[in-house]
């Protein structure tokens, strides 16, 4: 492991450490999409302190507020804001039933739920069904301009006013619910910092890795993911959706060096049937939740990365 404890991210309140980096460099693309859509350092910044002023003038300071939405910008831009105004985030599945809905949202004791059109219907039923769900906001299909609808264009919160402490709770995640009901999982922010600090520091990440993210923005390994490559100055490429045909295209357009998956994401890319782009790429790293042992040798031999 390289440098001292919290040396590649401090413990301290998270946006007292990215928003700083975030006006170092403003033109910088900090979320790059497979499909051309960007978002630079500015436009993210700009973008959660006009949310943030929307939510900190309606929603008690530490009441959690809900996501569900697939990967586009407006997630990290209502991830910074809330991260500023104290606000838990409650991450859920967009494809989830109307019944772990209506649980998560009753569980979390969530004030708002901010979701995309084609869930509208689902979360404004599940809205009489939770007494704590005062307001069901619908973003707007342009992004990154989604929340335009609920942010005035004149009016912004400074992120860095009154952040809270690294012991309150950042996000909330929820399990699949495979055995039984999802059950919720708090993220403390310096439980964040934490993570992001000691794999920044055992993996030895950099400033010139390039990151690409598979994974959907609702697991909370997009979310720390993020945040490192906030703190390095590394570009973070997401896929939008995770597509074996199309990985090996996205690896080599934006030359990417480091990969963070799950599990079932080196296993469909064995499936793949063999083909040349497997070794003529950029990455140097893969760091895999879950793969089993069994697997490692192969993914090592036909893929030639660690």
């Amino acid at each position: 492991m390289t440098g001292n404890a919290w040396s590649v991210m401090p413990a301290a309140p998270i946006v007292e450490t990215l928003v700083p980096v975030l006006l170092e460099k403003p033109h910088a693309v900090v979320i790059q999409f497979e499909d051309g859509a960007s978002l630079t350092a500015e436009a993210l910044l700009a973008r959660a302190e006009q949310f943030a002023a929307y939510v900190s003038k309606r929603v008690p300071r530490g009441t959690p507020i809900a996501v569900a939405m697939g990967n586009r910008a407006e997630f990290f831009i209502i991830w910074l804001a809330l991260l500023g105004t104290g606000h838990p985030m409650v991450n859920m599945n967009p494809a989830l039933t109307q019944t772990e809905a209506e649980h998560m949202l009753r569980d979390s004791r969530s004030a708002w739920v901010l979701a995309e059109q084609q869930t509208s219907q689902l979360f404004r039923s599940a809205q009489t069904k939770c007494p704590d769900l005062s307001e069901v906001l619908i973003l707007g299909e342009q992004e990154p301009d989604g929340l335009l609808a609920f942010c005035d264009e004149d009016d912004s919160f400074d992120l860095l006013s009154a952040p809270p402490s690294i012991h309150d709770t950042t996000f909330i995640t929820y399990t699949s619910g495979t055995t039984g009901m999802p059950k919720g999982c708090a993220h403390l922010q310096g439980e964040t910092c934490r993570y992001v600090d000691v794999v920044g520091r055992l993996y030895d990440l950099r400033s010139t890795d390039s990151f690409l993210n598979p994974l959907q923005f609702f697991y909370g390994d997009s979310i720390w993911l993020f945040a490192l490559s906030l703190k390095l100055g590394a570009p973070f490429v997401s896929m939008r959706k995770f597509s074996v045909n199309r990985f090996w295209s996205v690896v080599q357009q934006f030359e990417t060096t480091v990969l963070l998956g799950i599990g079932a994401i080196p296993n469909l890319l064995l499936k793949r049937e063999p083909t040349t782009d497997e070794q003529n790429h950029t990455m140097r790293m893969a760091l895999q939740i879950g793969v089993p042992p069994r697997h490692h040798r192969e993914l090592v031999e036909r893929f030639g990365l660690p």
